[in-house]
């Protein structure tokens, strides 16, 4: 969107220049003809940018104007014919450019609404391989959460992982294990039975150690209680 947004700007700084020139010759034509030629020399002059922006404008502004103004037009056909260009190619590339532009320009605002009207944090967390992970909790409740304390719980294994050997993934599957078999031996009710315990509250210490030594399981996990 900013290359199509800066190619516009250049472009109608070339089109400001074409109206700049052509206000110059219709108004020399109208008070004074025989200066015509004179603006057309300090046009020449200036070396204007013979691009297709300047050139469909001017061409616009001056076409059909009379036969004093086809002067300025017909210097800028030789100009063109020097380049292997001619009037007609040019402001027929400039209005498939402006079409071009303007299909890439509602593409683009398309895509920023669509950008803006997302729940980046659904697409976040449906993206997340540790969120699919910690969904498995046996009791379900990490998926009944908001999405701050899920994050939290993410955060905790993304540090855990940080300072190991171990990915996130690896993480939060041992997680989910030591969930499934405090269930497995207190029950389902159990604080052991929920994920949280072993992110959060006492268990963390039980699963840091899957990773860590004692000590440093206290310097990077302090422990929070619920």
């Amino acid at each position: 969107m900013s290359r199509v947004a800066a190619r516009i700007a250049t472009d109608r700084i070339d089109r400001n220049l074409a109206d700049y020139w052509a206000d110059q010759m219709t108004e020399s034509a109208v008070k004074d003809p025989k200066s015509l030629i004179l603006v057309i020399a300090d046009m020449a002059r200036s070396n204007p940018p013979l691009v297709s922006s300047f050139i469909a404008e001017i061409t616009r502004r001056l076409q059909g104007q009379g036969p004093a103004l086809s002067l300025p037009l017909t210097w800028l056909e030789q100009r063109l014919f020097e380049c292997g260009q001619t009037i007609q190619q040019m402001a027929l590339e400039e209005n498939q450019q402006q079409a071009a532009d303007q299909v890439s320009m509602s593409n683009s605002i398309g895509s920023l609404r669509f950008l803006g009207a997302m729940d980046w944090r659904e697409f976040v967390e449906t993206m997340s391989a540790v969120d699919q992970t910690l969904r498995q909790d046996p009791g379900g409740v990490y998926g009944t959460m908001d999405f701050s304390t899920r994050d939290r719980y993410r955060h905790v294994v993304e540090k855990m992982a940080r300072h190991s050997r171990f990915s996130e993934s690896e993480v939060a599957r041992k997680a989910i294990q030591l969930t499934r078999e405090g269930a497995a031996k207190k029950g389902g009710d159990d604080l052991s039975a929920h994920v949280g315990f072993y992110l959060i509250d006492k268990g963390l210490v039980q699963l840091a150690k899957t990773y860590f030594t004692s000590c440093q399981s206290r310097f990077f996990f302090p422990i929070k209680t619920l």
